[in-house]
């Protein structure tokens, strides 16, 4: 029902009369988890659960979610693999752990022979494939992605996400034709789902298919009007098409939904820079994003032109000087600084 103030209530009673049941502790964690502010709790409830049973993997498993949730990742760890020692046939607890290793980034090796062992103990499961497809794609392996998604499709034929992911793997491989007809059959299957909508426009646009690329961002838009993706997307389609206030407005649009995506200001900048007539506004633009991302060489580059544009060549070098330190072997930074010498 969600009425989770009364659920909560219940089980204080029932652990008032009954304190040594451990799965009245772990299926409140569960309710504490699901209300999302209250973690600490569900990790007290977590902790209770497991010392009364402490044989129990579902109960260890579930405080290592709980300790994901908190970004307390070398605990989730700990958690996991104890959980794996006391239930090592269950898949799930492998592909969970692969997402934390995922999140963290630096072990994306660890989270695909996780994904390797949870496809062995349930290849029928389409939702490990599409999992490890993920991982194989983050690891710059597009054909050994691709290959995991099909089997995904093959396993679970109606579901949209499969479609979608292989559709986007195919994008950025140049496949552009099979790109589109996953896209097509993903929205077939979930026309309420924006996120392939905004797949499908990134494919169009690229097709230079800008019309359409518009009317899908603006679906997108539709379904998803609080992310300000959809908006930077069709806004750089409005860039591309010359409608230069359009764009504008699109991006204002973004920016006010996500003030903290630093790309959406070097975007915005590059749209001011070709106006020509605004060339503080592109300023301003570059100094956002270089606060939010002050290890883009790219964006301490494009400040250091507009510095140029504006006269200052001294500001424009030592934005180049940085650019180069941070990106040392980009030849374009030279020629750049080549030109303002």
């Amino acid at each position: 029902l969600g009425d989770y103030a009364a659920a909560l209530q219940d089980y204080a009673r029932a652990i008032e009369l009954q304190p040594d049941q451990a799965y009245f502790y772990d299926e409140r964690a569960t309710i504490h988890r699901e209300l999302g502010h209250d973690l600490n709790a569900a990790l007290q409830d977590c902790n209770r659960a497991i010392a009364l049973n402490p044989q129990s993997g579902n109960y260890v498993s579930w405080r290592g979610w709980t300790h994901y949730l908190m970004g307390d990742y070398s605990a989730a760890l700990q958690d996991y693999a104890r959980a794996i020692e006391l239930q090592p046939d269950r898949a799930s607890l492998f592909i969970e752990r692969a997402t934390i290793h995922r999140e963290l980034g630096h072990d994306l090796i660890a989270a695909l022979e996780d994904c390797n062992r949870a496809i062995e103990l349930a290849p029928q499961n389409g939702d490990l494939f599409y999992k490890r497809g993920a991982i194989h794609l983050s690891l710059g392996d597009p054909n050994s992605a691709l290959s995991d998604l099909s089997r995904a499709i093959e396993l679970q034929p109606n579901d949209g996400a499969n479609f979608a992911a292989r559709g986007q793997v195919r994008f950025e491989v140049g496949d552009y034709a099979a790109a589109l007809q996953d896209c097509n059959r993903a929205i077939e299957l979930a026309p309420q789902n924006g996120d392939f909508f905004f797949t499908r426009a990134r494919i169009h646009r690229a097709m230079g298919n800008h019309q359409t690329a518009i009317r899908d961002y603006s679906n997108a838009i539709e379904l998803q009007p609080n992310d300000g993706t959809n908006f930077a997307g069709r806004g750089w389609t409005y860039y591309q098409m010359g409608d230069y206030p359009a764009a504008l407005q699109d991006y204002a649009r973004a920016i006010e939904l996500q003030p903290d995506r630093a790309y959406f200001y070097d975007e915005r900048a590059t749209i001011h820079r070709e106006l020509g007539q605004d060339l503080n506004a592109a300023l301003q633009d570059y100094n956002r994003a270089i606060e939010l991302n002050p290890q883009s060489g790219n964006y301490v580059s494009w400040r250091g032109w507009t510095y140029f544009q504006l006269g200052d060549y001294a500001t424009a070098l030592q934005d180049y000087a940085r650019a180069i330190e941070l990106q040392p072997d980009r030849a374009s930074f030279f020629s750049e600084r080549a030109t303002i010498h």
